[in-house]
């Protein structure tokens, strides 16, 4: 159990709950959360947003201030600053992050969350989805159900904003439809326990601070705290074809069946997984699984399993870079 990750994972669970959307790249880099931010960062779970043209003054904190998008050579403005024009302090040059925001990356949290229960994402369904176009603004998810060793098996649930009657009310009206009221788990960011006015009042409600921690590949149970669900139903645990598991578990899936990588082959799926824009060259690629090879060749890697480079991987010829090719069930946290 690591404090910088139960941090992090309060402030996971504080943002999941908070009424905006964004968050201002001061308080992600200044006070006392900076840590546990950096930490959603490096996780993959708080990513850079839009850019404000205007952004409360760095001296004064009290009026709003216009950025400079081209500031003239007369004032020195280094990298990683700007340049803002406040009406009352006059020009102010201050850290680039006072114009930043940052949101939270809800399909990553929610395959994290999937891996840490040893789920399939063929289960999993955002309520919200029909209703709500924004991804951003979504608030509930089904995970999936696992079988029980006796009666019905348990259905999974993810929500936030549970303090909200609407939100409340939708996921209730949800878990009815699945049949599942007398044999569901619901963890959520939102502080437990519900209000007894709530109509979930009554139900399996755990709170993500008290039964894990975020970790860089998967969101971590405590097994004393969180006994591990039974297996995943058989129509729902086979993923067909996914790069879910590259990083916890070293596997990818091709038409439903588990390959089992290579060291280099996992680090190279990695690599291309990671980069922002999902492509890369043959010497960045070459650094990346650490070979000394002059002629480094991403298809030789992979030569006792060439199905899963032509898959998965796709050269770009004249560019000279490789591709990683995204299946339809990964677009949602990989896109």
């Amino acid at each position: 159990m690591s404090a910088l990750q139960l941090e992090a994972t309060a402030l996971l669970c504080r943002l999941l709950d908070f009424p905006e959307q964004r968050v201002n790249g001061k308080a992600v880099f200044e006070g006392e959360w900076s840590t546990a931010a950096k930490t959603l960062m490096e996780a993959g779970l708080l990513i850079k947003d839009e850019d404000l043209s205007s952004a409360t003054c760095y001296d004064c904190w009290i009026e709003l201030a216009r950025v400079v998008e081209a500031p003239p050579k007369s004032y020195s403005v280094g990298e990683g600053e700007v340049l803002q024009m406040c009406p009352e302090c006059g020009p102010i040059v201050a850290p680039a992050y006072v114009r930043q925001t940052y949101r939270l990356a809800l399909p990553r949290l929610i395959t994290k969350l999937l891996v840490g229960l040893n789920f399939s994402p063929n289960g999993m369904k955002a309520i919200d989805k029909e209703g709500i176009q924004d991804e951003r603004a979504w608030q509930l998810w089904r995970l999936g159900t696992a079988t029980a060793k006796r009666g019905k098996g348990v259905t999974w649930y993810f929500a936030r904003h549970l303090h909200r009657m609407e939100v409340a009310l939708r996921l209730h009206e949800q878990i009815a439809a699945d049949q599942s009221l007398q044999s569901c788990v619901i963890l959520t960011s939102s502080e437990v326990p519900l209000p007894r006015t709530s109509p979930l009042s009554g139900f399996d409600v755990r709170s993500l601070l008290t039964v894990g921690q975020i970790e860089a590949h998967s969101f971590t149970f405590f097994p004393d705290r969180h006994p591990a669900p039974a297996v995943q139903r058989l129509e729902e645990a086979a993923p067909g074809t996914s790069l879910q598991y590259v990083k916890p578990k070293g596997l990818v899936y091709i038409d439903g069946e588990a390959i089992k990588l290579e060291p280099r082959e996992r680090s190279l799926l990695i690599a291309l997984i990671d980069d922002l824009d999902h492509e890369m060259d043959n010497a960045s690629l070459r650094d990346k699984v650490g070979s000394v090879a002059e002629k480094f060749s991403p298809s030789k890697v992979f030569d006792r399993k060439p199905l899963v480079y032509r898959t998965f991987i796709r050269f770009l010829r004249e560019d000279g870079r490789y591709q990683l090719q995204i299946p339809p069930e990964d677009r949602s946290w990989l896109i």
